[in-house]
């Protein structure tokens, strides 16, 4: 089983926002957080950001792979948790709610899940 570590708040609270969840929860990972998580989940509203960038390079340094969302979609899709076409529009509202995430990589995901690529 692959261990997963999420160590940004906003993974969770934007699959919550569109219900997929449980989905991510039902991958075969062994999934791990951190108490700031923690944290920051039972806080409502607090909106304190991850700096992803440090994050990155330090895990570069530890030969530690780091993904983001896309990347959960990704493996939903590869492991059949959701279907391509549920993917696609589920990756449609995520970002009407979620601008800061790559236009550019999830046109592509949409397209290729529908099939127009």
């Amino acid at each position: 089983m692959e261990k997963i570590v999420v160590n940004d708040t906003n993974i969770f609270i934007d699959l919550y926002k569109i219900g997929l969840l449980e989905e991510m929860f039902s991958l075969p990972w062994e999934i791990h957080t951190t108490r700031l998580v923690l944290v920051e989940i039972i806080r409502e509203g607090q909106q304190e950001s991850v700096n992803l960038c440090k994050l990155r390079n330090i895990s570069a340094l530890d030969n530690i792979e780091v993904h983001g969302i896309l990347y959960i979609f990704d493996k939903m899709v590869e492991q059949k948790v959701l279907t391509p076409a549920i993917a696609a529009d589920k990756l449609e509202l995520l970002y009407s709610i979620n601008h800061r995430l790559p236009k550019s990589e999830i046109d592509i995901r949409i397209k290729l899940w529908r099939g127009s690529l």
